[in-house]
């Protein structure tokens, strides 16, 4: 059955008798969430995620049909919390330097997260089977912050701070200076953290050399 299907199927189980109670649903999500992506997608079973989740495994059958729906629905929640950081991080003022940085800092932050870590772990693993939901991924996550960080750059091309006839390419020039091998090394566990004052440094080095690489004779340092 697929995810819409299984939805709709679910309501008409729920739609009568007690509430449904949000907290069983938390308790579900947070132990399959955990355990997709300690293990990925066939390394985890229902059985195993309602024992943490400390429920029955009808019960998560009755919430969430099967186990590529909850699945899904963990992989969208992962997607709201990209989308919500990338806005409330988003830089809206001061000097082009400082909006790099600012928005570098932010978005290197969240790519080194735990969770984030993890999740791409399983994409590398799972997400072949699921192309749709991969892509979905991607639009909220890299191609979100990517386009975010090619208006910047596009806005100061147009005033000659810049010399970037490409912001898309330029964009990803600045990110993948931001970012060097430390996404590499957290997703192979060649370490298991970043600190706070070392993405700073990383992304403040690689917005000076994209500057300079990339200047428009204006002082784009300014």
């Amino acid at each position: 059955m697929n995810e819409l299907g299984c939805n709709e199927a679910v309501a008409r189980r729920t739609g009568a008798g007690r509430p449904r109670d949000p907290a069983k649903d938390d308790a579900i999500l947070g132990a399959a969430r955990d355990l997709f992506f300690e293990r990925g997608f066939n390394g985890s079973t229902i059985e195993e995620i309602a024992q943490r989740a400390n429920v029955s495994k009808v019960t998560v059958y009755k919430r969430f049909c099967d186990k590529e729906t909850l699945f899904a629905t963990c992989v969208r929640a992962e997607m709201a919390r990209m989308a919500s950081a990338f806005d409330a991080d988003a830089p809206i003022a001061g000097g082009l330097e400082e909006r790099l940085n600012a928005f570098g800092t932010a978005l290197m932050s969240f790519l080194s997260r735990p969770n984030h870590v993890a999740l791409d772990r399983v994409m590398a693993q799972e997400f072949v089977q699921m192309p749709a939901l991969a892509k979905r991924l991607f639009e909220a996550g890299p191609a979100q912050s990517r386009a975010r960080v090619a208006e910047v750059l596009a806005q100061a091309s147009e005033t000659g701070v810049l010399d970037c006839p490409d912001p898309i390419a330029a964009a990803e020039d600045l990110m993948a200076l931001w970012k060097g091998m430390m996404d590499v090394e957290l997703k192979f566990g060649v370490r298991d953290r970043v600190t706070e004052e070392e993405i700073v440094r990383r992304v403040e080095h690689g917005t000076a050399t994209f500057l300079r690489a990339y200047d428009g004779g204006k002082g784009a340092r300014k």
